[in-house]
């Protein structure tokens, strides 16, 4: 049973790797092909693996279970009955809610045994590799010549249009079969969530030191390649942060150590006023459409998600937006929304915890937010707690500013969280970090 939940968890993985992926290969069933997929590891969970969890594993899972089925009773009581929201299209939009947070009860299961849960963590470092020279490669234009999916993306071309200017010239921005730059980035960042955590299970021992960077130096190529602000920044930011702490802090005394680390939170502190000044400045440096002539391609970019994201948060002085407009009705509700002086945006929020926020009002704020705080709380004692934080921390930010919150990146934010959660190493007096393994036979 052990073996077969890795291969399932490493299928899903593959599956999901890039966004669009089954749309390619099987373009006319591919979302009843995704609900089937999350339905099927729902009943796995379910029948085979949540009956062989003691009180103590269930108990994380379970308060989750209780949590979403609330908080999604309430967000359908509200779409159909207060926003008169068709039922298939409520029915759609909470699956993203559900879909893997049934990874929580199998890495409680799996990680009983030590050699398999190594395996998958070095299955996931490997797959953030691929997924980084499938950018790299995508973005030099690379996969339209690909047999088969190559095809398919030049028929998506034909039929649909909009991605003219990313396979015939113009701005080639790598994703990893053409599913948006910023969406592969959870998968990514779940790479270098275990690379670290196996080199903590390693010991920290140097020797492994040296795989750990090479991943880590894959993963900001594939960033880079993408062409996506957001994830290079992050990458980098945590790529610099694991710099500090292994090599420049790893010898320092505890007092130097919080002494460095709170000079750079004084730094980050002062300079968040000024990035919200600059980020005003832009929002009404145009009081005029942001599709007007005279500005160039990366400037209308830029305007539009300066854009976005004040609409985002003048949503927080709109009293309905408490309740939420309704499940699935987050593009709608922008183009909806009067609380701009002129109408300069009408997309979308170009940020998932707008887009949750405004489609399930507080509730969906919640549900998006509310893990990784247990996140944080749950792994208090752990010895690489602060990694956590670093993962957790960049995660939101990554949701703040990009609308990605499908299928494939619900996998990595929920395979990450379950890591996250169950995991509880204990630190000897050799600083080799060691799992308790509770081995039952059934």
């Amino acid at each position: 049973m052990y073996k077969r939940t890795l291969r399932i968890l490493i299928f899903y993985l593959i599956i999901f790797s890039s966004p669009i992926l089954l749309d390619l290969l099987f373009p006319n069933f591919a979302t009843l092909l995704e609900l089937s997929l999350i339905t099927l590891l729902w009943g796995y969970t379910w029948i085979f693996i949540r009956g062989k969890l003691n009180k103590k594993e269930r108990k994380i899972p379970d308060f989750f279970l209780i949590f979403l089925v609330g908080c999604a009773m309430l967000s359908v009581i509200i779409s159909l009955f207060i926003r008169d929201i068709p039922l298939t299209v409520t029915i759609y939009r909470i699956f993203p809610y559900f879909s893997f947070y049934t990874c929580i009860y199998l890495l409680a299961y799996l990680k009983r045994k030590y050699k398999l849960l190594k395996k998958l963590l070095i299955c996931i470092i490997i797959l953030s590799n691929i997924v980084s020279v499938g950018i790299i490669y995508d973005s030099l234009g690379g996969l339209v010549e690909f047999p088969i999916l190559g095809e398919r993306l030049v028929e998506w071309e034909q039929d649909s249009g909009v991605l003219q200017h990313k396979l015939r010239g113009g701005q080639r921005r790598g994703s990893f079969f053409i599913g948006g730059s910023t969406t592969v980035y959870p998968i990514l960042s779940l790479g270098i969530l275990s690379s670290m955590i196996l080199f903590h299970l390693q010991g920290e021992k140097r020797k492994y030191l040296w795989g750990t960077i090479l991943n880590l130096s894959l993963v900001w190529l594939g960033c880079f390649f993408s062409l996506s602000r957001t994830p290079l920044l992050l990458v980098t930011v945590i790529i610099c942060y694991l710099i500090l702490r292994f090599f420049l802090l790893s010898r320092k005394s505890k007092l130097q150590r919080k002494l460095f680390i709170s000079i750079l939170c004084l730094l980050v502190l002062l300079a968040t006023p000024i990035l919200q000044a600059k980020l005003y400045e832009k929002i009404n440096a145009k009081a005029v459409n942001i599709l007007s002539t005279g500005l160039s391609a990366e400037e209308i970019a830029n305007y539009k998600r300066y854009y976005a994201w004040y609409q985002g948060v003048l949503l927080f002085t709109d009293p309905e937006s408490y309740i939420g407009y309704g499940l699935g009705t987050s593009n709608l509700a922008v183009k909806n929304n009067k609380l701009l002086r002129y109408n300069q945006y009408n997309y979308h929020y170009e940020s998932s915890i707008f887009s949750a926020f405004s489609e399930g009002g507080i509730v969906g704020l919640i549900v998006i937010l509310l893990p990784f705080f247990i996140i944080i709380f749950c792994s208090r004692k752990t010895p690489h707690r602060d990694v956590y934080i670093v993962w957790s921390f960049l995660l939101v930010t990554n949701l703040f500013a990009a609308p990605i919150y499908g299928y494939p990146t619900q996998l990595a934010y929920f395979m990450g969280m379950s890591f996250c959660l169950v995991l509880k190493p204990v630190k000897s007096s050799a600083r080799v970090i060691t799992i308790k393994q509770k081995v039952k036979s059934y």
